[in-house]
């Protein structure tokens, strides 16, 4: 068992399953036996626009004594971003393709992460322009640095950490997995042990993550 992951304070912020993201080759029953087995004990997972793996995956999360954090990507005209929360109404009233919902942002119980911000919109088609950043501050709690499916040069990381630092938001990491070998490549340290989705969402809001990278394998 890897002790940086059942500290509590390790998390993987980017992860899908299918069927609900059917670009992920891995299932809900896999997801949660793989992280299990490296030791975690918070989880959460980002579909594509839904939450309907969510009853199914709580319960698996549960037997396992993994605590569950329901999340949701949804790619915008700005990019795409991750939304967090155990408020079950709002993630239901997100979808894979859709404008920013600045009408219903911000909320003290949902925590929202710009993902891969200069790979732009995976399905909208987005690309990336240093303006979105002064027409999302206020809205963004966190920028992914860390993401092991995209370009992670050093100069992109600098880039990326800029956008953080202009947005005053956290910096924070996720594998982005479709696949189980990618769990964990990227992922983000919580200074405190998350205990609950307030607690989770708390921290990302007054920045207290760091974003770690190849520190295990499944």
């Amino acid at each position: 068992m890897n002790d940086r992951i059942s500290d509590k304070k390790i998390i993987d912020l980017h992860a899908h399953t299918y069927p609900a993201s059917k670009c992920s080759l891995i299932d809900p029953y896999e997801y949660v036996t793989a992280i299990y087995k490296e030791g975690a004990v918070v989880a959460t997972i980002t579909n594509h626009g839904t939450t309907l793996a969510n009853h199914m995956l709580k319960i698996l999360f549960e037997q396992k004594n993994i605590l569950f954090i329901p999340g949701v990507e949804v790619s915008t005209q700005y990019g795409d971003f991750l939304f967090y929360g155990s408020n079950e109404e709002f993630l239901n009233k997100l979808s894979a393709r859709m404008d920013f919902p600045f009408s219903l942002l911000p909320r003290p119980d949902i925590a929202v992460v710009w993902a891969h911000p200069l790979m732009g919109g995976g399905m909208s088609g987005a690309v990336y322009s240093d303006s979105y950043t002064d027409v999302l501050r206020g809205y963004v709690d966190g920028v992914e640095i860390y993401n092991s499916h995209y370009d992670m040069s050093a100069q992109s990381i600098e880039k990326t950490r800029s956008i953080a630092e202009l947005l005053g938001a956290a910096k924070t990491g996720g594998s982005d997995c479709h696949d189980v070998e990618s769990i964990f490549a990227c992922a983000t340290r919580f200074d405190h042990e998350v205990t609950s989705a307030i607690n989770f969402i708390e921290q990302i809001k007054n920045r207290n993550t760091t974003p770690v990278r190849n520190h295990c394998n499944i």
